[in-house]
Order: C-alpha cells, then structure tokens, then sequence
C-alpha cells in the first residue's frame, strides 16, 4: 500500500485558504497546513536564511519578496515530507483545484495506478500546465527527492534571488537536475487567482522587502 500525506501551502489568512480547505474536506482527504512565509523587512528574511544556513547577499532587497516567500514555504514543505515515514507527500499550493473529483477519490484509494505511469517516480505531476513554466501546485514528490531539492537550497536561493525565478521553472528547466514527469488523467488545475487584486495578495507578493 502506497502511503502519501497531504500538505497544503497557503498563507494564514488568504482568501484561499477556505477555497482549498473545503474541497478536501468534501473529498475526506486529511492534510496539514504549511503556512506561506509573510515577508516584509530584511530581517524576516533573514531568519529564513539562517534557518537554511544560505548566505545572505544584498540582492535580497531588489527581489519581489513573494518569490522569497513562496521559496521558503517550499523548503518548509520540503523538510517537512523530508522527515516522514511515507512513499510520498502530496504537495498543494492553495490554488490547486479538482479537475474530477471522482478520479481524485480513485488516486486516493489507489495512486499506484498514478506512480505505475509516471517515466520517473520521484517527482511526478498531477496537472496539465507541467510544461508551461509553472508546475508546482499539485505533485507527488519522495521523500528522498524532497531531500534533494534541500541539498540545492543555495541554489535555488541564489537563483531566485539574481534572477527571479521560482522553484517550479527550476525543476521544469532540468537545471536542478531533479527529474520529473506528468501522468494523466490530470486531477487539479490551477485556480485562476481572481480575486488577488481585490484582496491586495498579488501586489503585496510582487512588492519588496524594506529596511
């Protein structure tokens, strides 16, 4: 029997937390919360960083500090999977939604019939926008990928930071050298984000750090 535990990442008090929260519970499926990272001076980000022993650059200050944030809620997704007893951990950004929920029902009872597809096992894609250069809001991922991707914390850091790019162009790009594939049928797409503007999600996460 495959064991997989569901996280979900998603700020505290984002609208869409009740989005995604109600889905699965309606499906029964149990999950934990990895709280989104809430950054807004160079010293919230700056405990991250000490937390991850990277090193600090100056740089962080022209960076959006939503592409810190979402990178550091995913190292904390990651070391969460990490250090569990399980075959996978089913990762969730809050604006992942059910495409059939009957076919996530079946995945539930059954995801080997899922992994059993999948080029590769350690990383595998459950959506179908993989190769549009966004790719992280609903995957199966190992506990050994999840370390991995930990080891390449620097990084993905350093690359977030110089260039702007978030973990899910990192691991479709090949750069990480993580390989990962998609299987169908596809059970989530992605919510469209309709309401951040009306919610001042979407400016607060492209705004930046301040002293």
């Amino acid at each position: 029997m495959v064991k997989i535990h569901v996280f979900v990442i998603s700020i505290r008090n984002s609208y869409r937390r009740e989005i995604i929260s109600k889905w699965l519970e309606e499906l029964d499926i149990s999950f934990d919360w990895i709280d989104g990272v809430v950054l807004n001076t160079k010293q919230d980000a700056v405990e991250y960083i000490n937390k991850y022993n990277l090193t600090y650059t100056d740089a962080i200050m022209n960076t959006p500090k939503g592409n810190l944030g979402v990178t550091f809620a995913w190292f904390d997704a990651l070391k969460a999977a990490s250090e569990l007893d399980i075959d996978y951990a089913l990762i969730l950004e809050d604006d992942a939604s059910p495409i059939n929920k009957r076919f996530i029902r079946v995945f539930m009872k059954h995801p080997e019939i899922w992994i059993n597809r999948a080029k590769n096992k350690e990383f595998i894609a459950l959506h179908p926008y993989f190769n549009k250069w966004f790719g992280t809001h609903a995957q199966l991922i190992t506990p050994a990928c999840s370390k991995k991707l930990l080891a390449k914390a620097q990084i993905i850091f350093d690359e977030d930071v110089y260039n702007e790019k978030l973990l899910d162009s990192l691991i479709i790009s090949g750069f990480l050298g993580i390989e990962c594939c998609c299987v169908e049928p596809y059970l989530f797409h992605q919510l469209e984000p309709f309401n951040d503007e009306n919610h001042g999600e979407r400016m607060k996460r492209r705004a930046f750090l301040t002293e």
